[in-house]
């Protein structure tokens, strides 16, 4: 049976909430970082609908750490993969493997041992200014240097939702909410 459909933010939030931040605070207490759901998919706009289920879609996070923590990225991502629940609200927590064939889509697939495939993301913000607007930095943007970000993709860094911010995520997301003054005169 189909689970109700839960709007993706809301989904994500409760899974964050309920199952991922508890297993991070039980396993790295000390770690200082932060939690939201950035970038594509229609979820992170608010316009998901239960068709959206079909691909890419379902309980996921992405985690935010400083530099000097992204060694303990791999060591993060397993502690999930063996210690998540197979479902979440009626959803699995398990993605297929990328399909190549359809540019890396991932689908929901059941599973009832062994460790989950999840799509909890371990990163830093420089790597997401990075991935998402090809930047090294957000200081010291010139006009030139606005004018050349899509706006769909800014969009991708400040849609979406934080969920726990401890390592100043949404002071970030804050730099790119709007164009600067003289660059807004121009467009």
């Amino acid at each position: 049976m189909t689970p109700k459909f839960i709007p993706g933010i809301q989904l994500c939030g409760q899974f964050y909430a309920q199952i991922v931040r508890p297993l991070l605070e039980t396993h790295f207490p000390a770690l200082e970082y932060s939690a939201a759901l950035l970038g594509d998919g229609s979820e992170t706009l608010g316009y998901d609908t239960p068709m959206s289920r079909d691909h890419h879609w379902g309980p996921r996070v992405m985690v935010f750490v400083h530099e000097s923590d992204i060694g303990l990225a791999a060591q993060i991502h397993q502690m999930l993969a063996e210690n998540l629940p197979y479902t979440f609200l009626g959803y699995s927590t398990h993605f297929s493997q990328p399909n190549p064939d359809d540019n890396g889509t991932q689908l929901l697939e059941t599973i009832d041992s062994g460790p989950v495939n999840h799509r909890i993301t371990v990163q830093t913000p420089p790597s997401l200014l990075a991935d998402h607007l090809g930047l090294d930095s957000a200081e010291n943007l010139s006009p030139a240097d606005w004018l050349s970000l899509p706006e769909q993709r800014l969009l991708t860094l400040t849609a979406g939702a934080v969920y726990h911010d401890g390592i100043g995520l949404e002071e970030l997301r804050r730099r790119f909410d709007y164009y600067p003054h003289d660059v807004w005169l121009y467009l």
